[in-house]
């Protein structure tokens, strides 16, 4: 799930929850609470990523206790507040290092411009 902290900041961590539930079974019901999250993946092994986690309630909503999730799923959380992570009681955590400027430009080309090179007009911006 992309985006967790604008669609949080918007719409509220029920709304979150009620999306991260339509997009896992493809339902559009608007059934949006913990308690059937943890009824619909307590027996599941799932992989789930979190996108630009900045609040505790969105990851209480979304993913509070590992029992909700069947043996060996995986949850990822990306969010640039340490602190977050430690408090929610997540041991692994990994840093992240920046890319080699060459690398980064690259990226950042096949992201905004949907393509490999960038055109010389914006070179000057982009750097």
């Amino acid at each position: 799930m992309e985006n967790v902290k604008e669609v949080c900041n918007r719409y509220g961590v029920e709304r979150l929850q009620g999306e991260f539930l339509c997009r896992m079974f493809r339902e559009r019901d608007s059934v949006s609470c913990s308690s059937m999250i943890k009824e619909r993946f307590r027996r599941k092994r799932v992989l789930i990523v979190l996108d630009d986690v900045d609040r505790s309630e969105q990851l209480d909503g979304l993913v509070k206790e590992t029992g909700w999730f069947g043996p060996g799923s995986r949850i990822i959380v990306t969010t640039r507040d340490r602190h977050l992570l430690v408090s929610h009681g997540i041991e692994l955590i990994y840093k992240v290092k920046c890319l080699p400027e060459k690398e980064a430009l690259h990226l950042f080309c096949n992201y905004a411009f949907r393509n490999e090179t960038i055109a010389p007009e914006f070179r000057v911006l982009a750097v």
